[in-house]
C-alpha cells in the first residue's frame, strides 16, 4: 500500500513538473519576428525583431538589421502591447504596437518621421 501511494505520489510530481516546464518556456513572445518597415526614405525595408526573457523574467528586445543590431531600450510588452526605443543614424525611434497571436502590427516614429511596421513571428522550426 505504501508503495502504491509512493507511486501516486512521484507520477503527480512529474506531471507538475512538466506542465511548469512547458509554461517557462511557450513564452508567446519570445522569439524571431519578421518585420517589414513600409515606406523608409530607402524603400520597404525587412528587419528582424529578436524577443528574449531575461533571467528577471524581464522581455529584452534587439532589431537585426543588415547593418547590424540595435537593442531596444526600455523594452515592455504588456497585455499584447509592444514599446521600445532604439538609435538609428543618430536619431531617436520609437516602436510601437500590437502583438495578437503570430501577428505584429505597429508604428516606428522618430525624427519627425512614422513608418507603419508589420511583422509575423517565425517558426522557430524553419
Amino acid at each position: 500500500m505504501k508503495s502504491k501511494i509512493l507511486i501516486c505520489a512521484l507520477l503527480c510530481i512529474g506531471l507538475m513538473s512538466f506542465n511548469t516546464v512547458d509554461n517557462l518556456t511557450e513564452d508567446q513572445y519570445v522569439g524571431e519576428w519578421s518585420i517589414t518597415v513600409k515606406d523608409t526614405p530607402q524603400g520597404d525595408m525587412i528587419i528582424t525583431m529578436s524577443i528574449t526573457l531575461n533571467e528577471d523574467g524581464e522581455y529584452t528586445a534587439k532589431l537585426v538589421s543588415p547593418e547590424g543590431d540595435i537593442p531596444l531600450e526600455k523594452f515592455s510588452i504588456n497585455k499584447g502591447k509592444l514599446l521600445g526605443f532604439f538609435l538609428y543614424q543618430e536619431g531617436d525611434f520609437e516602436l510601437s504596437g500590437t502583438i495578437e497571436k503570430d501577428e505584429f502590427e505597429g508604428e516606428i516614429y522618430g525624427m519627425d518621421m512614422s513608418f507603419t511596421a508589420l511583422g509575423k513571428k517565425l517558426d522557430p522550426k524553419e
